[in-house]
């Protein structure tokens, strides 16, 4: 709206109010609460607030008339900000001493001529909310109801109507639960910025204007010294306790502030109040307010819910714990809510323009929080006049389809016994303040339960498991639902997936797997409900258990061999076998034992499923190069002479696209090659443009490929990637036998020789590939295919280089992995004391010395670090070395004391993080500890820390022999007294190998070679060598070696 539209508004208002302040406090309801915190603990969160689990929030009031987002009320007198330029193009300068463009002027240009309450609520009843929020007031402290405890309110000034009472008619109606929002405690600090313009206004200023009669300062409560730093527009966040050198609020702000809510309360019954504080309101100044509150409305009403932040163990026993943008990443023991938006808080043209969360996030976020034990608060801002923008509405459509369908799967709900399953189960995301942890990234391996419990002995439980985003394939497995699994409950009584109807299914060790029907029941996730039969939920034994593993681990050694991609898993199975045969041991043990084995035995079960089969990665080192001669060309791909038109997109010259044309306008045609960025890259993907195909062309089957002729051996096919965006589990790279020109996506795992998904691989640049073995000679078709109908309407890769190479067998040597023989663990490092949940621990099976530095909430850093979500070895100082409590710094280690048989040994490790790592920093072995100084001279061998990379995915390496049994060390050591104040690694996964001593023979030999003879080189099992490999460990001229 621009300034003259709001002068013509303000024309001819001139309002002579006659309004009369009730000098008279609201009493505060006497009866079983008394307001402290003791108390208040006997408050339970009542059952009709756990049932209801999804609600609406119109955070509505006169900012949204501004139109540009959230603290428009604040910002707006930022000079030079967003708000403030917004502001002064579409109203007028509300910087100017005594404006006529303030926020009081905003308050009376809010009208809500378009505002149907009756139409709203039953619009978000369809679309499956449950309970409703209403602004009471915002920080701007403008009432939206008839408040007699304020003159600046909706029934006044503005609409002239009572907002919350209407909306509490309409609620009626429906019988949705009202809930009022109250905001208002902070508006002495937020409106301190508008001190030197017109938040120090007096009811005498408003003489011939149309504000006549009131007294700005009942708005701006303004007329005390500003708080420091109150002309930083960030200050307010680090005062919101009223600490920092906040100004504390005057005896009769508070009092008004609490009149206000408690009038509110009696006068419109809300079923819910929420406060937008640390805890409560004036809370770190005076808690008497806010437990007055609290005592008033329990006594009020027992079952009304009342929510705050922040909130510690005390405050969880009286009140709802309330998390904004944010969810917990584990269940929590009592009820909570999150509150979020779709878009900002207020409404805004800027975050229409932007876009908003689409249904699947909300559907994700619901389906996640009522998992953990909570209930969701959704704000879909409408604008100025009452109404919903047309992506609003149609976002209300599309929720409105999935709660239709799948509704039963959250109302009346309960936490079931595990909360989910899939990689997010494990992962860490921290709440940061009061919450603003969203943006997870879901995918079709992520499962969310919850259990609906019996209402009659005659019924059963029923159990909802929904998979996150619909699986590429037409099967889905849950693994917990399986016999062998913990959480295992029984044979299944019926299975029904939500808009479909009856599966079928089978129960098995592994888990439970369903069919999924041919066509999607809808745009946004899956939701089975199950059901089983009664008395039949005995868990597996000891025995059963290992005689249904030993057949699986049979033949598995522990040998690392190359073998294709995509095939089970060597080293996952070693893993099993090693832990069947640990379990063997105890089944003559106590009933204590054999429960301790199986809890370990059926983790080790789970360990191989997640990993069963070969994955792929960098190559194993640079064999003989065949890029050019089978593939033409390594980079910078050609195009096709009709192509070459200085168009984004084009068509390779040496490779075969199949079903893959998507016009796209000036930037030409997709057909397998893509110049963004103005890198030649392979490309296979839809950005919004599935309807642009042509009708025969079956993007389900997209496809580029190129057939080679192959003798037999060992190849590498690999690329790099500077894109890899969300793509489903139907995107592969692959290698098949012969032209495979009839090839089905959904066949690929099944006919090829190996294969990987294209949404395991990195987009960093580094090199990413599947080995594959050709036992006789013939064709072989390696290329690149995907399913784009599955899955998002905007996902894509882009390979910028590709690599074909033949290894060298006789440079691969097949070492024996003894990770779990001499280190019992690889991965997720177990805890001396498995009840210590904070995030630093000490490892359980690794000695740490000179290293133990407390961090408050977060625990003793102690070699344990869950910082990513799994539990890491970890060195390092943050900010904390002067707290140091055990021995020197300088020789901080983690170690392990090992008695080892003669041969060569290969420790490894792959790094969550190496950040500023001094250069006297080891990973080591040693025959005894050293000092850290020592360890370049007198170990075995050493690796600075600060050459690992972070997160890459690659294994760095020592290697060392020893000729005799003998006693080793080995481990972590940095001096940590040196070097940067913020220094830290993080091991996620270790590695051992082994090869016996087998070499002598051929030293000895090598040795007796005359001088002045050719160079020699042998791998550790006495076989010559044509030249050096690449890397690792080898014998040159009698000398080992290593690179």
């Amino acid at each position: 709206m621009k300034a003259r539209t709001l002068t013509v508004w303000m024309t001819g208002l001139l309002l002579s109010a006659s309004f009369t302040s009730n000098a008279q406090n609201v009493p505060v309801a006497t009866g079983r609460y008394t307001p402290d915190w003791d108390n208040l603990a006997q408050w339970e969160c009542p059952e009709w607030f756990q049932n209801v689990k999804f609600g609406i929030w119109a955070h509505w009031d006169p900012q949204s008339q501004g139109a540009d987002g959230d603290w428009y009320g604040r910002g707006m007198y930022f000079k030079g900000g967003g708000n403030y330029n917004w502001h002064v193009s579409h109203f007028g300068d509300p910087c100017v001493a005594g404006t006529d463009y303030g926020y009081k002027d905003l308050c009376n240009a809010w009208k809500a001529e378009k505002w149907e309450p009756e139409y709203l609520i039953r619009l978000y009843y369809d679309m499956g909310a449950r309970y409703f929020f209403a602004m009471g007031q915002h920080h701007d402290n403008f009432d939206c109801w008839d408040s007699p405890y304020q003159p600046w309110n909706s029934v006044n000034i503005g609409p002239k109507r009572d907002v919350v009472g209407e909306w509490a008619k309409a609620c009626e109606k429906y019988d949705l639960p009202l809930g009022v929002s109250m905001h208002g405690s902070h508006a002495w600090l937020w409106f301190e910025i508008a001190q030197q313009y017109d938040a120090n206004m007096t009811k005498e200023d408003g003489k011939g204007k149309w504000w006549e009669g009131y007294d700005p300062q009942d708005l701006y409560a303004q007329r005390h010294t500003p708080s420091r730093g109150w002309e930083d527009a960030g200050t307010i966040h680090s005062q919101w306790t009223w600490g920092n050198g906040a100004s504390q609020p005057s005896e009769e702000y508070k009092m008004k502030f609490q009149n206000r809510v408690l009038q509110c309360v009696n006068a419109y019954h809300p079923a819910m109040l929420y406060f937008d504080d640390t805890v409560l309101p004036f809370y770190g100044c005076d808690e008497s307010v806010g437990l007055n509150i609290l005592a008033h409305s329990y006594n009020t009403d027992p079952e009304m819910v009342v929510t705050g932040k922040v909130l510690d163990s005390t405050h969880k026993e009286a009140m709802l714990w309330d998390i904004e943008r944010g969810i917990p990443d584990r269940p929590q023991e009592k009820p909570w809510q999150t509150c979020t938006c779709i878009g900002g808080w207020h409404y805004g043209v800027k975050d229409y323009n932007a876009g908003y969360k689409s249904a699947q996030q909300v559907v994700d976020m619901l389906v996640d929080i009522v998992s953990k034990n909570g209930n969701l608060l959704l704000s879909i801002p409408l604008k100025g006049d009452g109404t919903h923008d047309d992506k609003e509405m149609r976002f209300i459509a599309e929720m409105t389809d999935w709660m239709e369908q799948n509704g039963r799967s959250i109302y009346g709900t309960r936490v079931w016994k595990t909360f989910g399953e899939g990689p997010l189960v494990d992962a860490s995301n921290p709440i940061y303040n009061q919450g603003f942890n969203e943006g997870i990234n879901y995918s079709a391996k992520d499962v969310r339960y919850v259990v609906k419990h019996a209402r009659t002995e005659q019924d059963v439980d029923t159990v909802f498991a929904t998979i996150m985003r619909w699986p590429a394939e037409r099967t889905f497995t849950f693994a917990h639902l399986g016999r062998a699994n913990e959480y295992f409950s029984g044979e299944i009584e019926s299975i029904e997936l939500l808009g479909h109807g009856a599966v079928e299914h089978e129960l098995a060790m592994e888990g439970l797997t369903v069919q999924l029907p041919i066509e999607n029941t809808n745009d946004i996730a899956p939701v089975f409900a199950i059901t089983f039969k009664p008395g039949t939920d005995k868990p597996i034994s000891l025995a059963e258990f290992i005689d249904y593993c030993k057949p699986l681990v049979e033949g598995a050694d522990g040998n690392l061999k190359p073998v294709n991609t995509g095939s089970p898993n060597v080293s996952a199975l070693s893993d099993l076998g090693y832990y069947v045969t640990q379990a063997e041991n105890s089944l003559d043990g106590t009933v204590e034992e054999q429960a301790a084995a199986l809890v370990v035995l059926r983790k080790a079960f789970q360990a191989y499923l997640k990993a069963s089969v070969t994955e792929a990665g960098a190559p194993l080192y640079a064999g003989d190069n065949l890029t050019v001669e089978m593939l033409v060309e390594a980079a910078d791909f050609s195009r096709t002479p009709d192509t070459r038109n200085g168009k984004r997109f084009g068509k390779p010259a040496n490779w075969i696209v199949t079903n893959f044309n998507i016009p796209n306008g000036s930037e030409g045609v997709k057909q397998g090659l893509d110049a963004y960025e103005g890198t030649e890259a392979l490309m296979l993907g839809v950005w919004d443009d599935r309807t642009n195909v042509d009708y025969d062309c079956d993007l389900s089957q997209a496809a580029i490929r190129r057939t080679v002729h192959l003798t037999p051996g060992t190849y590498y096919f690999g690329a790099t990637f500077n894109a890899v965006y969300q793509l489903s589990d139907e995107a592969y790279m692959y290698a098949c036998p012969e032209t495979v020109e009839d090839l089905q996506t959904s066949e690929i795992p099944v006919r090829a020789i190996a294969w990987a998904r294209l949404n395991t691989a990195p987009n960093n640049g580094s090199w990413w590939g599947i080995t594959f073995i050709v036992e006789e000679e013939q064709d072989v078709t390696l290329g690149f295919q995907a399913n784009l109908m599955m899955g998002s309407g905007t996902q894509e890769f882009r390979a910028t280089r590709v690599q074909l190479c033949r290894y060298d067998e006789s440079k691969i040597v097949a070492a024996r992995d003894v990770t779990l023989q001499l280190l019992d663990e690889r991965s997720n490092f177990s805890r001396l004391d498995g009840s210590v949940t904070t995030r630093f621990a000490t490892p359980k099976y690794w000695q740490v010395e000179n290293f133990k530095i407390p961090n408050e909430a977060d625990g003793i850093k102690n070699g344990i670090d869950n910082y990513p979500g799994y539990s890491c070895l970890m060195l390092g100082v943050w900010d904390d070395r002067s707290g140091n409590q055990e021995g020197n710094l300088s020789d901080a280690r983690i170690y392990r004391k090992l008695h080892l048989d003669a041969g060569v040994y290969t420790m490894q490790a792959e790094y969550q993080t190496s950040y500023s790592m001094s250069p006297d920093a080891y990973m080591f072995a040693s025959t005894k500890l050293l000092a850290t100084h020592d360890i370049p001279a007198k170990s075995l061998a050493r690796l600075a820390i600060n050459k690992a990379g972070v997160d890459d995915g690659k294994w760095y390496s020592i290697s060392f022999s020893i000729k005799e049994s003998q006693d080793v060390y080995v481990g972590w050591q940095a001096n940590l007294e040196e070097g940067s104040e913020t220094q830290e690694f993080r091991v996620k996964d270790i590695r051992m190998l082994y090869e016996p001593w087998q070499i002598e023979d051929a030293v000895i030999a090598v040795k007796n070679t005359p001088a002045g003879q050719d160079t020699h080189y042998y791998n550790l099992k006495g076989q010559q060598l044509s030249d050096a490999p690449q890397h690792g460990l080898y014998i040159k001229n009698g000398r080992k070696v290593l690179k």
